[in-house]
């Protein structure tokens, strides 16, 4: 054996074949409380799933190629195991399986025992986009998945790239909640988030945050985000959705879902369905969502938000647009019931910006530019209410 007190080396076991290796280099790290097995630069073919043992990290270098070539799951991890680094390569067509999967029978809880899976590649070269990138699941009492950090993956060309799943148990509760999901790109999957679960225990996947997405659709894919569940959030970038064969919605809030929140670049806000709970929003995460208004009707965007303004082609009232305003800009969006009220502040170094309202199904009141020289400016959102004709009023001041 390489002498080391923390690590073992795979290249020290011998075996008929790689899975054999790896194995034994990870039984005998979890015997011998060692802390980390790793897999050198090299390509491991593997015939058997590899489960990763309670406390033992498997390592791979830069170069580390893992390739599965037969249809089975790939890498299974125990509660405190960690998998980090190397390229998981699927080889064989209509692949059925999970790349790496962890089950809630572990009971992961990263404040007690550290799970953490970082660094990976998941790549289906196949021309058959099938499998599973990474699952979660979790189907029994007080089997739990919670507090994990998820990490800098790659994941391409599977049927679904990241499930998670929680089933109602026979007894007791089951969850997977207040997981962490960052820096991860998602590539031509058919779908790539997936959430099952109820709203909230006996069986949830809730509080789960995926951040900093990175999401580029291809032609085969037809959803990119399936969520139920209770206060799971995504953020990020969401790449050329003219690539998906489908004018329908691309994402949904199924109807065992509250308080869901989709927050990223470039999404289309008309193109989900909210089958749960009007708590589900998209783009009104700290008035953070950006989307390009390119030929769009303004008297369309009524979802609350921010939005950029970045093709220079002109504003026009046929659009229902600021005549005479700069065509680059930012217009933030404000909801309060059903009060909206548009305000668009051009990139030129003026203090003016323009504002307009609506309440209901009334007509949207003018364009305004906000006053000047101290002189507050104000929007009747609701200019015609028989019964209270202050209602909805606001007040803009120009000279703050």
């Amino acid at each position: 054996m390489s002498e080391s007190k923390t690590q073992v080396f795979v290249s020290d076991f011998t075996g008929a074949t790689d899975a054999i290796k790896i194995q034994a280099a990870l039984d005998f790290a979890f015997a011998n409380k060692q802390k980390v097995v790793i897999a050198e630069e090299r390509k491991y073919q593997l015939n058997a799933t590899i489960k990763i043992r309670e406390g033992v990290e498997l390592r791979g270098e830069r170069a580390t190629h893992y390739s599965l070539d037969a249809n089975l799951r790939g890498f299974e991890l125990e509660q405190g195991a960690s998998f980090c680094g190397g390229t998981i390569s699927i080889g064989i067509n209509n692949y059925a399986k999970e790349v790496v999967y962890l089950d809630g029978k572990y009971r992961y809880d990263s404040t007690s025992a550290k799970t953490v899976i970082r660094d990976l590649v998941m790549w289906n070269w196949t021309s058959t986009t099938s499998g599973i990138g990474l699952s979660l699941f979790s189907g029994g009492d007080t089997h739990q998945i919670q507090f994990l950090n998820i990490e800098r993956l790659v994941i391409w060309n599977f049927d679904i790239g990241i499930k998670l799943k929680a089933t109602e148990p026979t007894k007791g509760q089951t969850w997977i909640n207040a997981n962490r999901f960052d820096k991860i790109t998602l590539s031509e999957c058919n779908e790539m988030i997936v959430i099952e679960s109820n709203t909230s225990v006996p069986f949830e996947c809730s509080g789960n945050i995926f951040s900093n997405l990175q999401i580029q659709p291809g032609t085969s894919t037809k959803q990119i985000l399936k969520i139920s569940g209770m206060g799971n959030s995504f953020t990020g970038v969401l790449w050329d959705t003219q690539l998906i064969q489908h004018t329908g919605p691309i994402a949904e809030f199924t109807s065992t879902s509250s308080m869901n929140n989709i927050n990223m670049m470039f999404f289309p806000e008309e193109r989900y369905v909210n089958n749960g709970e009007n708590s589900n929003r998209v783009g009104v995460g700290g008035l953070t969502s950006e989307g390009e208004l390119v030929g769009r009707d303004w008297n369309t965007v009524q979802k609350m938000g921010t939005y950029r303004i970045i093709e220079p082609s002109g504003l026009t009232a046929a659009l229902h647009q600021p005549v005479g305003a700069y065509e680059y800009g930012i217009m933030t969006v404000f909801t309060t019931g059903d009060n909206v009220a548009q305000f668009y502040v051009p990139h030129q170094g003026t203090e003016n910006f323009y504002i307009r309202s609506k309440f209901g199904l009334t007509d949207w009141t003018p364009w305004k530019l906000s006053g000047n020289g101290g002189v507050p400016a104000s929007i009747e959102v609701l200019s015609a209410d028989p019964v209270n004709p202050k209602v909805g009023k606001m007040w803009i001041r120009s000279d703050l």
